[in-house]
């Protein structure tokens, strides 16, 4: 895959499922399909050691860890709450500038 255009696809799915508020449509749906996504993404770039050792990609990882483990917890269909999606959004924006600037 090309890493810039798999973060932004990946990057895309997490704003999805982290943006959704309690009983909204999709849910489910969109935090499953984000899930898988990350689960493919680290799977097949964290053995590539070039990729591995970008900043994108470790603060992409803590975001992967925190969306995840969010999910992990609650389940599919539990809203992010607004502290830690606050969060989440500064580090979705911070890996953008960072594949922006190829790092």
């Amino acid at each position: 895959g090309d890493y810039k255009t798999d973060v932004e696809a990946l990057l895309a799915r997490m704003r999805q499922a982290v943006a959704f508020k309690k009983g909204d449509a999709g849910m489910k749906e969109a935090v499953d399909n984000a899930r898988a996504g990350m689960n493919s993404f680290v799977a097949y770039y964290r053995r590539n050691t070039k990729i591995a050792g970008a900043v994108s990609f470790s603060t992409l990882y803590t975001a992967i860890s925190t969306v995840s483990g969010h999910f992990q917890n609650y389940g599919s269909e539990y809203p992010v709450p607004e502290k830690r999606r606050k969060r989440l959004n500064q580090q979705f924006n911070e890996i953008e500038k960072q594949i922006q600037r190829n790092r």
